[in-house]
């Protein structure tokens, strides 16, 4: 009776590439995410290191922004840590960029999901540079959940989770994303709102 597709972003693109969709019904049904759960995981941990942080946490993959995380790093200028949770084929362009003295980028390899939650519930705010147009993120969906202040590309469903300037950062360049995370870093006030 219907297509479903798991954000307005995905529904279109499915109606433009796919023709045979014309007089299909596409409907959007975010992908789920157990909120009650993500933030009882997080209730009462203790920080996962002192002083505040900046947090990416994905495939340290191209089409996952790990390339441009390292210039967003560079360019924002930040004086907080930028701890990283992944693995993947980009990991070693992070550690020359942190010994290179890039950034106080900390790479903590792939961690299990209450973990994750962890960094993310304390984490100052997130940076999402993903470059491919993400259906919908499961991962910005969590950090919302969560109240983490997030920088994003605007790429695919984003804009599904974040409205720009009310529940987040949106952006559409790295140079623009740089921008938005220095405004985080250093607006405790927009961070808190």
């Amino acid at each position: 009776d219907a297509v479903v597709a798991v954000s307005r972003w995905m529904a279109e693109d499915l109606r433009r590439r796919v023709p045979a969709l014309a007089g299909t019904r596409l409907e959007a049904i975010p992908n789920a995410a157990d909120i009650g759960r993500v933030r009882a995981t997080v209730e009462g941990t203790a920080r996962p290191i002192e002083g505040p942080y900046a947090v990416f946490a994905g495939k340290l993959a191209r089409n996952k922004g790990a390339r441009a995380l390292v210039d967003v790093a560079r360019m924002a200028r930040l004086k907080i840590p930028l701890v990283v949770i992944g693995d993947g084929p980009e990991r070693g362009l992070l550690e020359q960029a942190a010994a290179a003295g890039v950034a106080d980028i900390r790479i903590q390899g792939w961690l299990e999901r209450d973990a994750v939650f962890r960094w993310l519930h304390h984490a100052a705010f997130m940076v999402f540079p993903s470059g491919w147009h993400e259906p919908l993120s499961r991962v910005l969906i969590e950090a919302s959940a969560l109240g983490v202040p997030t920088a994003a590309m605007d790429t695919g469903g984003t804009s599904d989770i974040l409205v720009h300037d009310e529940t987040g950062l949106l952006s559409r360049s790295v140079e623009a994303l740089a921008a938005d995370v220095a405004r985080l870093a250093d607006d405790a006030e927009l961070r808190a709102r």
